[in-house]
């Protein structure tokens, strides 16, 4: 059993995370917590000298990251840094748009 289910959402999405709450409780998820994604392109356009060359990898040459890459890295980065100051031991990272099948419910139980 988890310890939380963190779910990352943008914030002006609260349709998303009244979905996610329902289809979590049906499941028997318990202590759900949401957590505010960082938008990227906000990041990259106040310090785009942070991400210029961040995040490349060595499998292709010259690929700039992405907003949405930037805003996904952090915000899972936010998540694992909160789980650490928790000492939390076992959580479950979910992104806003998570589709989770009926059999899910076992890992809450």
């Amino acid at each position: 059993i988890f310890n939380v289910v963190f779910v990352i959402s943008l914030a002006s999405r609260a349709w998303h995370r009244v979905h996610m709450r329902h289809m979590l409780a049906f499941l028997g998820a318990r202590n759900v917590e949401f957590i505010d994604a960082i938008e990227g392109s906000a990041v990259q356009q106040q310090h785009p000298e942070q991400w210029q060359y961040r995040m490349y990898t060595d499998e292709i040459e010259h690929l700039t990251p992405a907003a949405g890459a930037i805003g996904c890295y952090l915000s899972h980065f936010k998540v694992h840094k909160t789980a650490h100051a928790r000492d939390l031991q076992l959580y479950l990272v979910l992104e806003e748009d998570a589709v989770l099948l009926p059999h899910a419910a076992l890992r809450f139980h």
